[in-house]
């Protein structure tokens, strides 16, 4: 996918219109969720459309993030109230449940930019890395680092169960931050295509000893990393990964 960069002050206006005849909820907003679970085709550790099975930047101590990105057998029933429970589970005793929801967000027309759903992304000023809001991101708890790019002059940012246009305001007043951009998907006069509707979920990841049930996900070089879902008719779709050393 093709990704574009916006200012904050578009964001107010991106969310809660019709994507690919769906209902796209505001990030963070209140919604009444369903849980009922929904046939899925495929399950991936990372982001899909990068190649999946890839864990993001775990080499964050104390910023990295654990991305799943599922595509159901039918994206017209993905909606912005569909809340799935995923286990998340390593073979050295950790155990976490990831609400997965979707997606996309935005219907790609004026005033409502195509984008992934709680996710935004940050420039730094020049000589900052965006390493250092790591200190602040540890007292959000809304919001974890995902990914580095250019040496640290940008990155992504997760916001998993927040307001994403109040953690937006938060962070453009944080000290080296130049600015901060809704992470956009081309629509499908650029790409030639519909993008496709899916679902995506985010928990912050750290090297450390297991500590199941608090929130964050915690692996050591070696562990096998599982994720499992339970398909509406008992089936269980899963996928895992082995975890690498730390990149210093």
């Amino acid at each position: 996918m093709i990704r574009m960069r916006r200012e904050a002050a578009k964001v107010l206006a991106a969310a809660c219109l019709p994507l690919l005849g769906m209902t796209a909820g505001c990030d963070g907003q209140p919604t009444e969720p369903t849980r009922q679970p929904l046939a899925l085709q495929s399950l991936h550790i990372g982001e899909a459309e990068r190649g999946g099975q890839t864990l993001e930047n775990l080499w964050l101590e104390a910023g990295g993030a654990l991305l799943i990105t599922a595509y159901a057998t039918d994206p017209a029933t993905i909606s912005d109230r569909t809340h799935l429970e995923f286990e998340v589970t390593t073979n050295a005793g950790e155990r976490e449940v990831i609400t997965v929801r979707q997606g996309l967000c935005g219907d790609g027309k004026q005033g409502s930019e195509l984008h992934i759903c709680r996710r935004f992304g940050v420039t730094m000023n020049n000589g900052v890395d965006v390493r250092t809001l790591l200190p602040n991101l540890r007292h959000h708890s809304q919001a974890v680092l995902s990914r580095v790019v250019a040496g640290g002059q940008y990155g992504t940012i997760e916001v998993p169960n927040g307001n994403l246009a109040a953690v937006m305001s938060t962070v453009k007043q944080w000290s080296g931050v130049q600015s901060v951009w809704l992470d956009q998907v081309a629509g499908p006069d650029v790409l030639g295509w519909e993008p496709t509707q899916h679902l995506r979920g985010a928990m912050p990841l750290v090297y450390a000893e297991p500590t199941a049930n608090d929130g964050t996900v915690q692996v050591r070089p070696g562990d096998v990393l599982i994720v499992n879902y339970v398909q509406p008719d008992g089936t269980i779709l899963s996928t895992s990964i082995d975890i690498p050393e730390p990149v210093n």
